[in-house]
């Protein structure tokens, strides 16, 4: 998990954004490593944000990681025909718990990786088999009452302490880069996505586009210092990076 800072009831909020990205060539490397381990860049990418909140944080880790992740309705709804009324996008999130294996941290990163993505692969399939999550939701309400009730007895302070962090695979993104007409000619260089977090939970997002990997997180501010998300960050991509290491 995640832990907020400690005197967030009294910040303001505010919006914060981080892209990085890897270079066409590192991109076409790395998804060109993990197609020979059976490996998804979306799993990859899941579990190299799990390992750096490990990385980041030195407690609230020692048997296993909540992770929250989005499911793409795509294989129960169509959203390619708009005519027809569908939506173009459309997204669900499940909460998985990721146990830790014993000696997972003794091995290497690039290990380290492989072995969360299989983990996180296994923890969500029983998810893709069906439109329903329900299941999921008993799972983090009952930890949320939980924490709640501690916090009541205990005579806390009420407001956020722990949150899980998110991860959003958004694919390859499938946009026209060159557009002409007679008398001109655009080319689109580059593309920034961002977006509006206002809760306590970071989310980590990943797309591709005209061949390069990008990573982004939006967060609050009110929650989380811009320092240590740039770090949380910058291990996210080193960790998936440790798939193709550079030569």
């Amino acid at each position: 998990v995640m832990y907020t800072q400690e005197d967030s009831l009294s910040r303001d909020h505010g919006t914060y954004c981080i892209r990085l990205q890897y270079s066409q060539a590192q991109s076409e490397a790395l998804l060109a490593q993990l197609r020979r381990d059976n490996v998804s860049i979306t799993f990859a990418t899941a579990a190299a944000t799990v390992l750096a909140v490990r990385q980041i944080y030195s407690k609230g880790h020692e048997t296993g990681a909540l992770l929250g992740i989005t499911r793409n309705a795509r294989r129960w709804i169509g959203t390619t025909n708009l005519d027809a009324g569908l939506v173009p996008n459309a997204a669900d999130v499940v909460f998985l718990w990721i146990p830790f294996s014993e000696g997972l941290f003794l091995l290497p990163i690039r290990e380290q990786v492989l072995a969360l993505a299989r983990q996180i692969r296994a923890e969500l399939g029983p998810h893709l088999q069906s439109a329903h999550y329900i299941s999921s939701m008993s799972f983090t309400s009952d930890r949320a009452v939980e924490g709640m009730s501690a916090a009541f007895k205990s005579g806390e302070q009420p407001g956020p302490k722990q949150c899980a962090p998110g991860f959003s695979p958004q694919g390859a993104l499938d946009l026209v880069r060159e557009f002409q007409s007679d008398s001109a000619r655009i080319q689109v260089q580059d593309i920034r996505h961002t977006g509006r977090q206002i809760n306590d939970s970071p989310w980590v997002g990943m797309f591709s586009l005209w061949g390069r990997i990008t990573l982004s997180m939006g967060f609050d501010t009110k929650y989380h210092e811009p320092t240590r998300m740039e770090q949380l960050m910058a291990l996210v991509k080193s960790n998936l990076g440790s798939q193709a290491p550079a030569n």
